[in-house]
């Protein structure tokens, strides 16, 4: 995969300032970096870069990509 080898294109912006390069970190942090809520603000985290694992939750469901279906969770689980 492109983000794991970190082989992704750099994209350059098209309007304001043509040709200018974003920073392209934010698409290597995307599936290891996770919103912990809390008080008096949430947290950010970014976890381990090794694990091939991913969950999906929507709606207090959380999809199992082994099993391929949706669980009803409890958001203290999420």
């Amino acid at each position: 995969m492109e983000i794991s080898r970190k082989a992704l294109p750099v994209e350059r912006a098209t309007s304001r300032e043509k040709g200018q390069p974003f920073c392209m970190s934010q698409y290597y942090r995307l599936m290891t970096t996770v919103r912990n809520p809390g008080k008096p603000q949430d947290q950010q985290v970014t976890l381990d870069t090794s694990s091939d694992h991913i969950v999906v939750a929507r709606h207090n469901q959380a999809r199992d990509r082994a099993e391929s279906r949706f669980h009803l969770v409890s958001s203290q689980h999420i």
